[in-house]
């Protein structure tokens, strides 16, 4: 894996993708969904894992080449890259198991934050799972500024007034937590 942002080592080793996928409930025959994929680092795992189908979306065309390149590259099959135009996220309703959305939701501003939640709901089935991964509170060595942040309570219940249901929450790390709410 390179060393850009999205892929230090000490980024990974704090997200650690593939016990993540885990704890948030991914198991085999999952599909799966990762909103705002990035360079892959949850898809590409989340492939190898559930052996179904793994969207990634994005909003960068060259993000989602790269995840191409690498899945071909790492013989998964099961991937399938696509592009989010004008904040729809092109699936159909009610087809994914698990979503994630990991350091994205600081980057939504509203009402972009509300559409977006509802078109995880849209696209969760009836008791899927949705995963959130944010920054602490606490500044460490690398996130954004502390005014951009979303804390952990506000996160959940924001979730929650968009009509999901909370779960459970977890460290990851000093850095980084992790919500995961139900449809």
């Amino acid at each position: 894996m390179g060393e850009n942002g999205l892929e230090r080592k000490d980024r990974l080793s704090e997200l650690d993708p593939e016990r993540t996928l885990g704890r948030i409930g991914l198991v085999s025959g999952s599909v799966f969904c990762d909103i705002g994929a990035g360079t892959g680092v949850f898809a590409l795992p989340a492939a190898a894992l559930t052996q179904a189908r793994v969207y990634a979306l994005e909003v960068s065309q060259d993000k989602l080449d790269g995840i191409a390149h690498r899945a071909a590259a790492e013989k998964l099959d099961g991937i399938m890259p696509l592009l989010i135009e004008d904040n729809v996220y092109p699936l159909e309703s009610s087809i994914v198991d698990v979503a994630l959305m990991c350091c994205v939701m600081h980057e939504i501003p509203e009402p972009g934050r509300t559409h977006a939640l509802g078109e995880i709901m849209r696209i969760l089935k009836p008791g899927g799972q949705f995963a959130v991964i944010e920054f602490n509170e606490v500044m460490g060595t690398f996130g954004p500024p502390a005014h951009e942040r979303v804390p952990r309570a506000d996160l959940i219940a924001y979730c929650e007034r968009a009509g999901f249901t909370a779960d459970r929450d977890f460290d990851l790390s000093e850095h980084f937590y992790c919500a995961v709410l139900t449809r």
